[in-house]
């Protein structure tokens, strides 16, 4: 029944036209809610900017937003669509979609809706670190190095830049720079429980496990149910990588990166690399 009268009001809004004062007094409503936290009154709000104003590209963009927030994927793509339709050179709306496409597993159509963004919003670290995820997504970590370095250099003070960054170089096993990004991290939050965690982890490949064990008390302060700082603070940090090919080289480093067996003890003359 309500449905079928908020159809039949909507009609009625059609059939009188657009209407560009009411567009923007709910959209004004609409952005009150959205700050309000009170997502599907807002979505209902800028729903009822567009009907007023059909070429309302604002309105379509933040309700692609909340749309996106409430995991409406499917309904916020036709909105960032119809906005950058309407409005070609909205930085936002491409780093929406890009986001959008970021999390359908697209990464390669991503990047080019941020290169298209900071075609128009040069100085937008977000945006970097968005294009920087989804070059690591493709296995271009050292363009998502580049990516995250420019957004660090944009915004010195961001702790969730330095962690991404810090991960990249895990892949990269350059473990120096990695314990170095983490504890940037941790630097500005020092309740980054990430940031101890990954730390530990890079000090443990260096060989530097008393630094590492304290880094993973330091996580299981913060969260005592962390999993993964239990098992390797309770393996005593015997980390160890892949084993290596015919090439003598390590294999390729899996998504968690390495391994941890708190059971058997490093035999003598095995590798430690």
């Amino acid at each position: 029944m309500r449905l079928w009268i908020v159809n039949l009001a909507c009609a009625a809004m059609l059939a009188q036209g657009p209407d560009p004062k009411r567009a923007e007094a709910a959209f004004s409503n609409a952005r009150r809610l959205e700050n309000a936290g009170k997502q599907n009154e807002a979505i209902s709000g800028f729903s009822e900017a567009i009907q007023f104003a059909p070429d309302f590209a604002a309105a379509y963009r933040h309700r692609a937003r909340l749309r996106m927030g409430l995991g409406q994927n499917q309904e916020a793509l036709p909105d960032l669509n119809a906005a950058l339709r309407l409005q070609p050179d909205d930085a936002e709306a491409y780093h929406l979609r890009g986001e959008l496409l970021l999390r359908g597993n697209e990464p390669a159509q991503a990047i080019k809706d941020f290169d298209q963004a900071l075609r128009l919003k040069r100085e937008r670290y977000d945006i970097y670190g968005s294009r920087a995820l989804a070059q690591s997504a493709l296995g271009r970590h050292r363009e998502a190095l580049d990516d995250y370095s420019h957004a660090i250099r944009l915004r010195l003070d961001r702790p969730e830049l330095y962690l991404s960054r810090g991960l990249v170089n895990l892949k990269l096993e350059h473990f120096v720079e990695a314990v170095d990004d983490f504890s940037r991290a941790v630097e500005y939050q020092p309740d980054l429980a990430a940031g101890y965690l990954e730390r530990g982890f890079a000090k443990g490949q260096m060989g530097d496990f008393s630094g590492a064990i304290l880094d993973f008390d330091r996580v299981l302060q913060l969260n005592p149910k962390s999993a993964r700082a239990l098992g390797l603070r309770t393996g005593g940090c015997r980390l160890y990588r892949r084993p290596r090919g015919r090439s003598g080289k390590p294999g390729p480093v899996s998504e968690q990166g390495f391994v941890v067996d708190s059971t058997e003890r490093i035999r003598k003359g095995a590798r430690r690399s």
